[in-house]
């Protein structure tokens, strides 16, 4: 293939609708099929960008890449197949999985293995036939979920209208467990729990701003607050929820998996901290899939204190090797984040039925 100055048709026209779709100027003509000096500036440009020797003829290796760069998300579906599907909307699809803690590999825009694996591995979170292939109900359970939890740490996404958000105008108040002088659990290799759920917490603070909630801090990052402080600091700003995260610890280094805490003492409990406990801990298991341990009823202060209902989240054991494992990954803390954020929202909903 070769396309160059003054050359006319539908290649031609192809060429340039694809040079329009990814940002490149052609006047006011735009896609007529001439390949004029708009076109060829346009081509020229485009090759420069993408490492290519800047002729202004379109080669078969400038329509190549041209054509990768131009796929949009959703425009075609995506699954292993050989040679490797290539293009933007793999590069995107990427992003999106590991923005939601789902690891694809390298972000290289190629639709190998791994990204697959990390496709399999995120259809399964959400209820999905894990066939590994990107058709439209994956998408929209896909898009739906970045919405859901809108910025993390590792893509930027564009600011969203949160007024139609259950979470709009919404209190909650975020606990990151221990801190100061108190580690709280720390694994054989020095892994400190306080470290670590306090990076979990940024990552549902970050989501719950995303959709609009309002988020109160009952923890600090360098200095012990006492557990009557932080139930205090929920009540004074009269926050809707409260959720404090924590991981769990045990001697036996076989105990794994996911457990969330609610109040009772004896015969009495909270029923709406009940409610959200076996919500958040519905959300949990489904996307990390580790044990499911239940949840347990705990006469524990921030529980007991708190005027508005609670829960204590401890979603996996850093005295286990393989969770304490996981633990270390960000792709990990993320998944962990984005099921709180999914957690809390999902009560709101019920509420709102």
């Amino acid at each position: 293939m070769k396309l160059k100055l003054k050359d006319r048709g539908p290649r031609v026209k192809d060429v340039q609708e694809r040079l329009l779709k990814i940002g490149y100027k052609l006047g006011p003509t735009g896609a007529d099929g001439n390949f004029g000096p708009l076109t060829w500036k346009a081509v020229k440009l485009f090759q420069q960008k993408n490492g290519l020797e800047p002729t202004g003829v379109v080669d078969d290796n400038t329509y190549r890449l041209l054509v990768h760069k131009s796929y949009r998300l959703g425009e075609r579906l995506l699954y292993l197949h050989y040679p490797y599907l290539e293009g933007n909307d793999v590069y995107e699809l990427q992003k999106s999985l590991k923005s939601l803690g789902f690891n694809p590999g390298p972000l290289d825009a190629v639709f190998g293995s791994a990204t697959e694996k990390a496709l399999r591995e995120f259809q399964l979170s959400v209820g999905i036939q894990p066939d590994g292939i990107l058709g439209p109900v994956t998408l929209k359970k896909l898009n739906d979920l970045i919405m859901s939890l809108g910025h993390s740490s590792v893509v930027d996404y564009p600011a969203r209208d949160v007024n139609k958000s259950p979470l709009a105008n919404i209190k909650v108040a975020i606990d990151a467990g221990h801190g100061g002088n108190d580690p709280g659990a720390v694994s054989l290799s020095g892994l400190k729990e306080s470290e670590i759920v306090r990076d979990i917490c940024k990552r549902v603070e970050t989501g719950l701003h995303a959709k609009g909630a309002q988020v109160t801090k009952t923890y600090s990052d360098n200095r012990s607050i006492s557990l009557q402080r932080r139930a205090e600091i929920a009540n004074k700003n009269k926050c809707h929820l409260f959720v404090s995260i924590h991981l769990n610890a045990a001697q036996n280094a076989s105990s794994q998996g996911t457990e969330t805490l609610y109040f009772q003492k004896e015969q009495s409990f909270s029923r709406k901290g009940k409610q959200l406990a076996v919500i958040m801990q519905k959300e949990l298991v489904n996307i990390l899939r580790r044990a499911d341990r239940g949840i347990k009823g705990r006469n524990l202060t921030v529980l007991k204190k708190t005027l508005m209902p609670a829960v204590i989240v401890e979603p996996l054991f850093i005295t286990n090797p393989a969770e304490e494992a996981l633990l270390k990954e960000e792709e990990w803390r993320q998944r962990i984040a984005m099921a709180i954020c999914r957690g809390i929202e999902t009560y709101f909903k019920t509420l709102k039925k």
